[in-house]
């Protein structure tokens, strides 16, 4: 029977790509903003001669451990994450980069560059706050929050107190000479202090709260946030006063740590709960920018050119992750990251010395197949013989974990192949330790990789409903088999349709249309990532409800036979007959006369279903579940119900990939 064209109506249903359960032995990971999908090949550093590394201390939290994490600030990956029994606070490097000094329940920890373990503690007040390192090196400053708030002198070639100051507690800055230390303390007091005398020379009113302090590279100026008035204050070191009181009310609700480029034309303020970093003009005190961090905000470093800016912090008690966001200050973007499993309470760079690299490639292009090895090559420059550790993070999981032991380097390459990898996005990374002394420690750029199952399967299933041009949106990684199925009303025998979307050519598969409507299968292949990607079927005879479900298949790159077939009653059944061993079947059905939920066949899924009340017609995709399938073998798509109705089938071979 004829149908006449509704107005247009256009439902939509996009189901959410599944979020597989957090790995519980991950500890750290690469973001993936470092890592280009489905690349086989990670660039090593532009420059192998010079370094920088950044200490970063992880403070354990809601069960997971505490860590000093190490991060080569040229590829933001990882170089190490060494577990401790301390959770850490504070953390600094000496000038020297000799040493790195962290602070944990009322002790200072003395930490290896090159190891990162733990040499020694010594006790340090009754807690512990910031830590700063004197130019020399000799002297370490620790803010202790006990009591009133005090400020220990530290001897570190003793590893001693030497003096105890009655002032701030809480965030501490030295000036660039390390002439004078800035405390801040209860009641938004800044103290400043003589470090030749241990004496407090000068107090300044910074709000009415305890807040964090930074000097800009020339000393001239001293920023304090309060975060009781919303406010940063910018206090002029020549006479120890406030000069202006920049407002950050219309901005953010709790500014928290505050850094200075070295020129002292730039400051970027830390937002607690909101995961912002707003960008200061210090001449017109303009907020320019809000950086967007993506984690509160608890610790900020900036580095000695004032390019980057390196800003830590952590979730939320339900989201146990902080983050290490790297933003470039020259086009305020933010360029890189990494993550990590606990709370980031300290960055401190070390010095720029004479540095690896280490770039990765495996033997991918960006999608593996589970069971099949998967080949991690290092590579690398400016050292002749060392380790490499390597490292993997999947989309589910917070946190990376080393993959096996360190591997030696072998005229400069070192391999691991490993077929532990799970069905997931995996984000690889290789660091690299030198064996001679004295060279700066390395770790490439990640590579993605995705680990898909062996054999044809239905990855995603997008669906969309409505009249006339029906359009969905999908995601996919890449390279993926995609198969349209059109199950559409229409005037009667020869509806059809046309599958269309930008960048990819789409090809008729099969159309059952002997009955009225049309039943109809499309395929494409994507040979790389698709992101908010819209796939539009528009029917020949306009105004008619119709349905659009576009299955994303991994282990398959095309189709095989295909059949079609339709009456005015009985069941419903479509049949192929395979032409390669491993294949799956899948299908497209409509019934023209009723409303009315399908009951596939044993053995057979659906994957979508509009049942149609407003003009009593049904829509659907069903196929096979993936049991091995051999060559040669009769498929039938068949539904068990109901029996009378007029319908159309349409029906394809998906064959594996090594076919």
């Amino acid at each position: 029977m004829s149908r006449t064209p509704r107005a247009s109506r256009l439902r939509w249903f996009v189901p959410r790509r599944r979020q597989t359960a957090l790995a519980a032995a991950a500890v750290l990971c690469v973001a993936g903003i470092a890592a280009a999908p489905a690349s086989a090949t990670a660039s090593p550093a532009t420059d192998p001669v010079r370094g920088q590394l950044a200490y970063i201390a992880v403070a354990g939290a809601y069960g997971l451990p505490s860590a000093l994490a190490v991060m080569d600030t040229r590829t933001d990956s990882l170089v190490d994450f060494h577990t401790m029994a301390q959770s850490l606070n504070g953390i600094a490097v000496n000038p020297a980069g000799t040493r790195v000094y962290g602070t944990a329940q009322g002790t200072v920890v003395v930490m290896d560059p090159v190891t990162d373990a733990t040499l020694s503690t010594f006790p340090v007040g009754a807690s512990d706050g910031d830590i700063v390192i004197a130019p020399s090196g000799g002297t370490a400053y620790v803010a202790d929050s006990s009591g009133t708030g005090s400020v220990h002198v530290v001897d570190t070639a003793a590893q001693t107190v030497t003096a105890t100051v009655a002032a701030g507690g809480y965030g501490l800055a030295l000036s660039p000479d390390g002439s004078r230390l800035y405390a801040t303390g209860p009641g938004g007091v800044l103290s400043v202090i003589d470090t030749a005398t241990d004496t407090v020379v000068a107090t300044v009113a910074c709000g009415t709260s305890t807040g964090y302090v930074a000097v800009d590279g020339t000393g001239a100026h001293a920023y304090v946030t309060d975060w009781a008035t919303r406010s940063l204050y910018v206090v002029d070191t020549a006479t120890d006063s406030v000069t202006s009181t920049i407002s950050l009310s219309s901005f953010v609700s709790n500014p928290t740590r505050v850094a200075v480029n070295p020129a002292g034309t730039t400051a970027y303020v830390g937002q607690g709960p909101g995961g912002e970093v707003l960008d200061i003009d210090l001449a017109t005190h303009n907020v320019l920018h809000i950086l967007q961090a993506g984690t509160a905000i608890s610790a900020e470093a900036i580095d000695s050119t004032g390019s980057k800016l390196y800003a830590g912090g952590y979730n939320s008690v339900m989201i146990p992750a902080g983050s290490v966001a790297v933003f470039d200050t020259a086009s305020e973007t933010k360029s890189g990251g990494l993550g990590v499993t606990g709370y980031v309470t300290g960055i401190a760079l070390g010095p720029t010395s004479a540095g690896t690299a280490v770039s990765l490639t495996t033997n991918t292009t960006g999608t593996a197949t589970q069971g099949n090895p998967v080949t991690l090559t290092a590579t690398v420059s400016g050292a002749d013989s060392g380790t490499v550790q390597f490292y993997d993070r999947t989309s589910s999981a917070y946190g990376s974990v080393p993959l096996g032991a360190p591997v030696p380097v072998t005229n400069g390459t070192a391999t691991l192949s490993t077929t532990s990898l799970t069905l997931d996005i995996h984000s690889l990374s290789a660091a690299f330790t030198p064996a001679a002394p004295g060279l700066l420690r390395s770790a490439s750029s990640a590579v993605s990789v995705q680990v898909i199952p062996a054999g044809v399967n239905v990855e995603q299933a997008y669906t969309a409903t409505g009249t006339g041009i029906v359009i969905t949106t999908l995601y996919t990684t890449g390279p993926r088999l995609l198969l349209a199925f059109v199950s559409s009303d229409g005037p009667g025998e020869k509806q059809s349709a046309s599958v269309t979307s930008s960048g990819l050519d789409w090809t008729l598969v099969k159309r059952a249309n002997n009955q009225g409507g049309t039943a109809e299968i499309w395929s494409a292949y994507a040979s790389g990532p698709l992101s908010d990607f819209a796939v539009a079927s528009s029917p020949q005879f306009n105004g008619f409800d119709q349905q659009l479900t576009v299955l994303v298949i991994t282990g398959a790159t095309k189709v095989g036979a295909s059949a079609a077939a339709g009456s005015s009653t009985g069941l419903g059944h479509v049949s192929v007959t395979t032409t390669a061993a491993g294949s799956q079947v899948y299908g497209a059905g409509e019934d023209y006369t009723n409303a009315q939920s399908r009951t596939v066949a044993s053995g057979q899924r659906l994957f979508s279903q509009w049942v149609d009340t407003a003009v009593g017609d049904t829509f659907w995709t069903q196929g096979t579940t993936g049991t091995t399938i051999p060559s040669g073998t009769k498929v039938t798509l068949s539904d068990t119900a109901p029996t009378g109705d007029t319908w159309n089938m349409a029906a394809v071979e998906v064959l594996g990939s090594g076919s």
